[in-house]
């Protein structure tokens, strides 16, 4: 083949091999359809679902094996892999089961999804200094009030209206599953890496409200003094600098 025909070839194969309609392919073969290109467009699909499989295992134990099956090929049909590389395929799966009508039992599952894929990102996430406590005494009492902390590309807050954090902990974690009302309400949580192990827990209102405007690029007086206003019997300067012990904000220069 010409080198422009080595590449139609290849867009076209990689077009079936995604699982969609590749008519341009029949020019380049001798007998059309090719079955053994079936095996290609399989192999494909598969990994896919089972990459899904690793990546979201609180949603698959919560469904059971074949219907996460079912469900991660069905949202593979309309999200396919764009690159070789699988490690963090599955963007997006999170809004896919909000629309998966056979998961609509499940209120709480596409939270679930939020919080797997916030594990598998802290886990793949650049491998950047951490701000430590040393940091801030180098700064100078003076500098602490205007200090801005910005988060480690590993951290990650999240908030849910349902108990989602105490489903999907004790669903990834316990060999024993607990029984969560879902009376217990809205929870938030933090998930961050610290010394390379993928850290999470959850937070109270307090330090939702501390780590959100910390994370937005308030200034450390200010995002304090929002947290102190949502939980008055809190200690938010306490409570930063635990969290940047735990080495959720990033150092920057």
């Amino acid at each position: 083949m010409s080198d422009a025909a080595d590449r139609g070839f290849y867009k076209a194969f990689a077009v079936m091999v995604a699982g969609r309609d590749a008519p341009d392919l029949a020019a380049f073969l001798a007998d059309s359809p090719a079955p053994g290109l079936a095996v290609y467009r399989n192999n494909v699909a598969r990994a896919a679902v089972e990459t899904l499989a690793r990546a979201y295992p609180a949603v698959q134990r919560l469904v059971g094996e074949r219907f996460f099956s079912a469900m991660a090929a069905a949202f593979r049909g309309t999200s396919p892999p764009h690159s070789p590389v699988l490690a963090l395929y599955g963007e997006g799966f999170d809004g896919f089961i909000e629309q998966f009508e056979p998961a609509s039992s499940l209120p709480y599952l596409p939270d679930i999804a939020r919080l797997d894929r916030a594990w598998l990102l802290a886990h793949h996430a650049p491998d950047r200094p951490a701000l430590e406590m040393r940091d801030i005494i180098a700064a100078g009492d003076g500098a602490l009030a205007s200090l801005r902390l910005g988060p480690h590309p590993a951290s990650q807050i999240l908030a849910f209206d349902l108990p989602a954090y105490s489903i999907w902990r004790t669903n990834r974690e316990d060999r024993q599953v607990s029984r969560i009302r879902l009376a217990d309400g809205a929870e938030t949580a933090l998930v961050w890496r610290q010394s390379g192990e993928v850290r999470h827990r959850k937070t109270s209102a307090g330090e939702h409200v501390l780590l959100n405007a910390l994370f937005s690029g308030a200034a450390f007086e200010e995002a304090c003094a929002a947290a102190h206003a949502i939980a008055p019997g809190s200690d938010p300067v306490s409570a930063a600098f635990s969290l940047i012990r735990a080495g959720v904000f990033e150092r920057t220069p």
